[in-house]
């Protein structure tokens, strides 16, 4: 995440008011806070217990992102049946 952050600085430039700079420090340090925290909680969990709660919800998120992904498509594609649809009785 470091290196990105700086690549994208250097890309972009420096150019930080001072409040923008204090901003993006504070942000940077709870971040790395807070994975600390999630980072220890989920060795001391993983210490403890198995992988089987992961692998459910991963088997749990998937079907749920791959159903929103063919609703998504199915209403794409009836959006344009029906656009064509509309065509058709226009042009009649």
């Amino acid at each position: 995440m470091l290196g990105a952050s700086l690549l994208k600085l250097v890309k972009f430039g420096f150019g930080f008011t001072s409040i923008e700079l204090v901003v993006l420090l504070v942000g940077m340090i709870i971040s790395f806070l807070v994975s600390l925290i999630v980072i220890k909680f989920l060795m001391s969990y993983i210490k403890k217990h198995n992988f089987k709660v992961f692998g459910y919800y991963r088997i749990i998120l998937g079907i749920i992102v791959l159903t929103y992904f063919f609703l998504q498509k199915y209403n794409n594609l009836k959006i344009i049946n029906d656009n064509i649809n509309i065509k058709h009785i226009l042009k009649l």
